[in-house]
């Protein structure tokens, strides 16, 4: 009887021969990611679905969230999945902008409201780094009203609060800009003009690296105007001409006019 050891040992003897080459391993197929990319896609078409259905629906739950009293719209936002959406969160954060010269203190309370939403939607359904990145997103709002107010610790601390959800978001380069810009503009107020022009620089650069040629021109009129109020006139001219060649930067440039005197 062969032993288990020489049976081994004569096959390997067979492929070291002359004229043998030991067998390489078996040759696979190149994978097949079609299946996968498909499902994806349909993935991706069924979020995407129902993301327009909730922002169609927050349209009719916003306006009936904001009809109650303030002290039951915080108990539907917590108890009412129905106002626990995307759609929902972004419809109070536009209310809360759109509300911020007319009405600052409304304005705050709805970017209080967005916060408080926030906590309440599905995680694992939304993604835990995208809602931190709409949480950062409303907590700038609710700075930039306490600014208008002239609650300047009070907005500074909204936007120490924003920066730490940006920490846990996404990194999306614009969510930090918006911060930047608004932290400049309370820099601005508080005559830190060093500070100002910082950000807005930071907030300048990806603005124009990410195409937004309008909030390039506006970073760039409050660069210009934070040099003006620290004694620089010459270098704000200059900056506003530079404004000029940005692309979609006209409209900010024509409001910025009457400012400057131009």
């Amino acid at each position: 009887m062969v032993s288990f050891g020489e049976s081994i040992l004569k096959g390997l003897l067979k492929y070291l021969l002359p004229g043998r080459t030991a067998p390489g391993p078996p040759e696979r197929e190149p994978p097949d990611y079609g299946q996968a990319l498909e499902r994806s896609a349909r993935t991706l078409l069924r979020r995407q679905k129902a993301l327009d259905r909730e922002r169609a629906e927050a349209c009719t739950l916003v306006p009936e969230l904001l009809r109650r009293p303030a002290d039951r719209q915080l108990l539907l936002l917590c108890h009412d999945h129905r106002f626990q959406t995307w759609g929902v969160l972004e419809r109070l954060l536009e209310s809360s902008r759109s509300e911020l010269l007319a009405d600052s203190l409304e304005s705050e309370r709805l970017a209080a409201l967005a916060l408080a939403q926030a906590d309440h939607l599905e995680e694992q359904y939304y993604g835990p780094t995208r809602i931190a990145d709409m949480r950062a997103r409303a907590a700038v709002s609710l700075g930039e009203a306490r600014r208008l107010r002239s609650d300047f610790a009070g907005a500074e601390e909204a936007f120490s609060e924003a920066r730490a959800h940006l920490a846990a978001g996404t990194g999306d380069s614009l969510e930090r800009a918006f911060l930047f810009e608004a932290e400049a503009t309370l820099c601005h107020c508080r005559r830190r003009f060093a500070p100002a022009r910082d950000l807005l620089l930071q907030a300048i650069e990806i603005f124009i690296e990410n195409g937004e040629g309008q909030r390039a021109g506006g970073a760039l009129v409050g660069l210009a105007a934070a040099c003006r109020d620290d004694g620089q006139p010459a270098r704000a001219i200059l900056l506003l001409r530079e404004a000029e060649e940005v692309e979609g930067a006209r409209r900010e440039l024509a409001r910025a006019a009457g400012a400057f005197g131009e």
